[in-house]
Protein backbone atom coordinates (compact mmCIF):
# COMPACT_ATOMS: atom_id res chain seq x y z
CA UNK A 1 0.00 0.00 0.00
CA UNK A 2 0.91 4.05 -0.52
CA UNK A 3 0.30 6.06 1.87
CA UNK A 4 -0.74 9.95 0.91
CA UNK A 5 -1.97 12.86 2.87
CA UNK A 6 -4.53 15.15 2.37
CA UNK A 7 -3.43 18.43 3.47
CA UNK A 8 -5.34 21.82 4.88
CA UNK A 9 -2.44 23.96 4.83
CA UNK A 10 0.58 22.54 6.85
CA UNK A 11 -1.79 20.41 8.79
CA UNK A 12 -2.76 16.37 8.02
CA UNK A 13 -6.71 16.80 7.61
CA UNK A 14 -6.73 12.37 6.51
CA UNK A 15 -4.52 10.13 5.37
CA UNK A 16 -5.28 8.21 2.09
CA UNK A 17 -3.92 4.07 1.54
CA UNK A 18 -3.73 3.83 -1.93
CA UNK A 19 -3.51 0.25 -3.65
CA UNK A 20 0.04 -0.27 -5.18
CA UNK A 21 -1.20 -1.50 -8.50
CA UNK A 22 -2.31 1.99 -9.11
CA UNK A 23 0.85 3.32 -8.59
CA UNK A 24 2.76 0.91 -10.37
CA UNK A 25 3.54 0.79 -14.08
CA UNK A 26 4.03 -2.00 -16.33
CA UNK A 27 8.15 -2.68 -15.41
CA UNK A 28 7.35 -2.36 -11.93
CA UNK A 29 7.92 0.89 -10.84
CA UNK A 30 6.29 3.34 -8.94
CA UNK A 31 5.06 6.49 -9.73
CA UNK A 32 3.72 8.28 -6.42
CA UNK A 33 2.33 11.22 -8.70
CA UNK A 34 -0.45 8.65 -10.46
CA UNK A 35 -1.33 7.92 -6.75
CA UNK A 36 -2.00 11.68 -5.98
CA UNK A 37 -3.50 12.08 -9.49
CA UNK A 38 -5.97 8.84 -8.17
CA UNK A 39 -6.61 10.59 -5.37
CA UNK A 40 -7.88 13.79 -6.43
CA UNK A 41 -10.27 11.93 -8.72
CA UNK A 42 -11.86 10.54 -6.40
CA UNK A 43 -15.50 11.39 -5.39
CA UNK A 44 -15.52 14.18 -2.61
CA UNK A 45 -11.73 14.98 -2.52
CA UNK A 46 -10.24 18.34 -3.71
CA UNK A 47 -8.63 18.34 -7.50
CA UNK A 48 -6.93 21.30 -6.40
CA UNK A 49 -5.99 19.92 -2.94
CA UNK A 50 -2.47 18.99 -1.61
CA UNK A 51 -1.65 15.60 -0.85
CA UNK A 52 1.93 14.32 0.53
CA UNK A 53 3.25 11.15 0.07
CA UNK A 54 3.43 9.43 3.66
CA UNK A 55 5.58 6.16 4.57
CA UNK A 56 3.76 4.06 6.52
CA UNK A 57 6.44 2.45 9.24
CA UNK A 58 8.86 5.20 9.24
CA UNK A 59 9.07 6.15 13.03
CA UNK A 60 12.02 8.96 14.26
CA UNK A 61 13.42 8.61 10.69
CA UNK A 62 14.04 5.11 10.62
CA UNK A 63 12.05 2.72 8.63
CA UNK A 64 10.29 -0.39 10.44
CA UNK A 65 8.81 -3.38 8.78
CA UNK A 66 5.25 -3.97 10.79
CA UNK A 67 3.88 -7.58 11.79
CA UNK A 68 0.30 -6.93 10.42
CA UNK A 69 -0.75 -9.32 13.01
CA UNK A 70 0.70 -8.98 16.04
CA UNK A 71 2.23 -4.96 15.01
CA UNK A 72 5.62 -5.98 16.34
CA UNK A 73 8.29 -3.99 14.57
CA UNK A 74 11.64 -5.32 12.39
CA UNK A 75 14.21 -2.23 11.17
CA UNK A 76 13.86 -2.50 7.66
CA UNK A 77 16.92 -3.54 5.76
CA UNK A 78 15.64 -0.72 2.97
CA UNK A 79 15.75 2.50 4.75
CA UNK A 80 15.08 4.25 1.30
CA UNK A 81 11.40 3.42 2.44
CA UNK A 82 12.53 5.84 5.27
CA UNK A 83 10.67 9.68 4.49
CA UNK A 84 9.45 12.82 5.92
CA UNK A 85 10.78 11.41 9.13
CA UNK A 86 7.47 9.93 10.64
CA UNK A 87 4.19 8.69 9.66
CA UNK A 88 1.65 11.08 10.07
CA UNK A 89 -1.88 10.95 11.53
CA UNK A 90 -4.82 12.92 11.27
CA UNK A 91 -3.72 16.60 13.10
CA UNK A 92 -0.21 16.13 12.50
CA UNK A 93 2.11 18.95 10.71
CA UNK A 94 4.23 18.82 7.69
CA UNK A 95 7.28 20.91 8.28
CA UNK A 96 8.64 21.75 4.79
CA UNK A 97 11.83 23.08 6.21
CA UNK A 98 12.46 20.05 7.70
CA UNK A 99 10.40 17.93 5.03
CA UNK A 100 9.32 16.35 8.13
CA UNK A 101 5.71 14.97 9.38
CA UNK A 102 5.53 16.03 13.36
CA UNK A 103 3.31 14.92 16.17
CA UNK A 104 1.10 17.51 18.03
CA UNK A 105 2.99 18.93 20.99
CA UNK A 106 1.53 17.02 24.22
CA UNK A 107 3.24 19.26 26.70
CA UNK A 108 4.90 22.67 26.92
CA UNK A 109 8.02 21.29 28.28
CA UNK A 110 8.99 18.80 26.12
CA UNK A 111 11.16 19.84 22.94
CA UNK A 112 11.63 18.73 19.52
CA UNK A 113 14.64 16.83 18.17
CA UNK A 114 15.96 18.27 15.29
CA UNK A 115 17.30 14.70 14.05
CA UNK A 116 14.25 12.70 14.57
CA UNK A 117 11.26 15.39 14.66
CA UNK A 118 9.68 13.13 17.78
CA UNK A 119 8.64 15.40 20.86
CA UNK A 120 11.22 14.51 23.94
CA UNK A 121 10.71 14.88 27.52
CA UNK A 122 13.50 17.42 29.13
CA UNK A 123 13.97 13.96 31.57
CA UNK A 124 14.55 10.76 29.80
CA UNK A 125 11.99 8.41 31.42
CA UNK A 126 13.33 5.57 33.82
CA UNK A 127 14.45 2.64 31.98
CA UNK A 128 13.50 0.33 35.02
CA UNK A 129 10.71 -2.05 33.59
CA UNK A 130 8.03 0.11 35.88
CA UNK A 131 5.60 1.62 33.87
CA UNK A 132 5.77 5.75 34.07
CA UNK A 133 3.45 8.71 33.05
CA UNK A 134 4.68 12.06 32.90
CA UNK A 135 3.57 15.16 35.20
CA UNK A 136 3.44 18.06 33.19
CA UNK A 137 2.77 20.09 36.50
CA UNK A 138 5.55 18.85 38.30
CA UNK A 139 7.90 18.06 35.06
CA UNK A 140 8.90 14.62 36.28
CA UNK A 141 7.99 11.11 35.37
CA UNK A 142 5.26 9.62 38.14
CA UNK A 143 5.12 5.92 38.39
CA UNK A 144 1.53 4.39 37.85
Amino acid sequence: MAYYCKMAGDLVDQVIKVNNEVITDAAGNEDHQKGIDFIKNLEGHDPAGTYLRASFGTIAGKHYEVDPITGDRTLSADQSKSFRKNCPSKGWTYDSGRDAFIAPKRFDSWVLDEETCIWEPPIPMPDDGKVYLWNEGIQNWEEQ
